[in-house]
């Protein structure tokens, strides 16, 4: 009996379902958060009430579930995929090849989990395909296969996780609209897929349903592939490119198509590679960041609307800790904020507009961020407090909001 007294307090007990460790959380006014718990596991919850007559009985017990947070986030052109702290990985937006991995084709505009995909060290997107990293350095892939780019010794599209055939002792993976790469153990990279440009690297244009080696690459310290090119930094810093160049986006002062690795010259101090639809960036040492190829939208940064067939720097940006390229546009992290130039027609900038920046501009209200990737026409920010917000084109609802409208200013992706 409450003894006709108001309640003063209530108390929440939460014990793991697996027997570990039980928190609790005192408060007088309802919500009650309850800190400690652990992301990816279940817990039974419990109330009580106390008066000044004393404390009484327990709630009725109530099941919560603590989703795994992310910490990893990869856009593509009209889907999005995030690594979780559990190893899983979760996909939302477009699905029509398959390319969420849920044995279905139906799309879905909020996160949903890849079944019996476990131990994933990293995961990317690209076109209309995925693929993961497995720890123990083997590769998964999923989506479209019309040109080889799940790797699978097929062109059958797959819709749940299938095998990389032949491929072991991979530590990173980058892929483009239609080709996906791995970098090996041993310095050296494999690719396959679409290679009609040349962005598999073997020195032909033909496609491969299959990996095949990147000819003389030797030394690779990263990967990055874009729309139809694909680059490597090496251990001295420098960087090489190949694959379509028909706008520069290789680097090495031409338009010429590039089936092998050629030097992209004047580059050095290089620490991360980035390439986009049609233009490529770099972040040196000294925290600045060059940028090649397309810039008709201003995503080469440099305050004008030219290509370049060498890198240029992007104008007015300094501090930078890392650079993603997207469709036609490229964000920065700088001090854990972000900024972003080049097209905005759907909100991609983040800004609060829909007019292209030639020059970097902040996104504004954008705090506490730990990664920033760009899509096809879309970006997304990992956040400290472990929440994915994302901005720009949303047609499939690969901003993971619940919705299909666009946004030009960051929304939260809901289910972490």
């Amino acid at each position: 009996s409450d003894g006709g007294s108001a309640i003063a307090a209530f108390t929440v007990t939460c014990a793991s379902s697996n027997g570990g460790v039980t928190k609790s959380a005192f408060g007088t006014v309802s919500p009650i958060m309850v800190s400690g718990l652990t992301n990816g596991k279940s817990y039974t919850c419990t109330v009580t009430a106390t008066n000044s007559v004393g404390t009484g009985p327990a709630s009725p017990s109530s099941q919560a579930f603590i989703p795994a947070a992310p910490t990893s986030v990869a856009p593509s052109s009209a889907h999005t995929c995030a690594r979780t702290s559990t190893g899983s990985v979760k996909c939302w937006g477009r699905n029509l090849e398959g390319e969420l991995g849920t044995g279905t084709t139906v799309s879905s505009t909020a996160p949903v989990v890849v079944p019996g995909l476990t131990g994933v060290s990293a995961v990317v997107t690209a076109g209309f395909h995925t693929c993961a990293l497995i720890s123990n350095g083997t590769v998964r892939c999923w989506g479209r296969n019309v040109e080889g780019e799940l790797g699978d010794g097929t062109t059958t599209n797959r819709a749940s996780p299938v095998a990389v055939a032949g491929l072991a002792g991979v530590t990173a993976l980058a892929a483009g609209n239609f080709h996906t790469c791995a970098q090996l153990s041993n310095g050296t990279a494999k690719c396959w897929g679409r290679n009609v440009e040349g962005q598999l690297g073997d020195g032909t244009t033909s496609n491969r349903p299959a990996p095949v080696v990147v000819s003389a690459l030797a030394g690779v310290t990263e990967l990055a592939a874009g729309g139809y090119d694909t680059c490597a930094r090496v251990t001295n810093g420098t960087a090489k490119c190949w694959g379509r160049n028909s706008e520069g986006q290789v680097g090495d002062g031409s338009t010429t198509k590039r089936p092998a690795p050629v030097t992209v010259v004047g580059l050095t101090g290089v620490t991360t590679l980035s390439v986009g639809g049609f233009h490529t960036c770099a972040l040196l040492s000294d925290a600045t960041v060059k940028c090649w190829g397309r810039g008709v939208e201003g995503q080469l940064g440099n305050g004008a609307v030219t290509n370049s067939s060498v890198p240029r720097p992007v104008t007015g940006l300094t501090g930078a800790t890392s650079i993603t390229a997207g469709g036609s546009h490229t964000c920065a992290l700088v001090v854990a904020t972000v900024r972003c130039w080049g097209n905005n027609a759907e909100g991609e900038i983040g800004n609060g507009t829909t007019t292209n920046a030639k020059t970097p501009v902040a996104v504004p209200g954008l705090t506490g961020v730990v990664a920033v990737s760009a899509g096809g026409s879309d970006t997304c920010a990992l956040v400290t407090n472990g929440v994915v917000k994302c901005w720009g084109l949303n047609d499939h609802g690969q901003l993971g909001d619940g919705t299909s409208t666009n946004r030009t200013t960051p929304t939260v992706v809901v289910g972490f």
